[in-house]
């Protein structure tokens, strides 16, 4: 009893030895040489034919579904990368406007006339002209002679009102 499962796996290992030899293993279908056995090893040569023949159905729909699928995901990148060279453009064409916008901006202010800037650390200036809006710094005339003052260091109202400071500060300008 003890010897049973051996004896299955060597006859096993036998009647497979005698399938690769009706059946090639290179995948050319062959027909079943006369008195090649009994009823089971005939019947295991066809069910070996059938997984042969489904295996390379199987192949060759793979190879055309890789197909469709790669002609797909080439078609999505060109699309994505159309996309993104359109953000870019967009960027671009924003960037140039905002930089147009801000120069105009900044320069409507030339002239305006204020009776007084306190600064945030308390220092005042009186009959104050403005004489330009730069990327961190407002140069202004006023009664003592000209100044050059900080936009960080000017009042919260004057920089958010007067000057509009989200639009006329770069990126390099801090904004509260």
């Amino acid at each position: 009893m003890k010897f049973l499962p051996l004896l299955w796996l060597l006859a096993s290992l036998s009647l497979t030895g005698c399938l690769d030899k009706i059946v090639p293993s290179s995948g050319d279908e062959v027909e079943e040489p006369a008195g090649a056995g009994s009823a089971a090893s005939k019947e295991l040569y066809q069910e070996k034919l059938a997984l042969r023949k489904q295996l390379k159905e199987l192949q060759a729909k793979s190879k055309d579904d890789l197909a469709k699928q790669e002609l797909t995901k080439v078609s999505e990148m060109e699309e994505v990368r159309a996309y993104y060279e359109s953000v870019v453009s967009t960027k671009a064409t924003l960037e140039t406007s905002l930089d147009q916008w801000r120069s105009a901006t900044r320069g409507s202010f030339a002239g305006v006339k204020l009776p007084q800037i306190q600064l945030i650390s308390g220092e005042t200036f009186s009959d104050v002209t403005i004489a330009a809006v730069e990327d961190d710094v407002l140069r202004i005339t006023h009664s003592g002679g000209d100044a050059t003052l900080e936009i960080m260091k000017l009042p919260v109202g004057l920089r958010k009102n007067v000057i509009h400071e989200p639009t006329v500060l770069t990126d390099r300008g801090v904004a509260e």
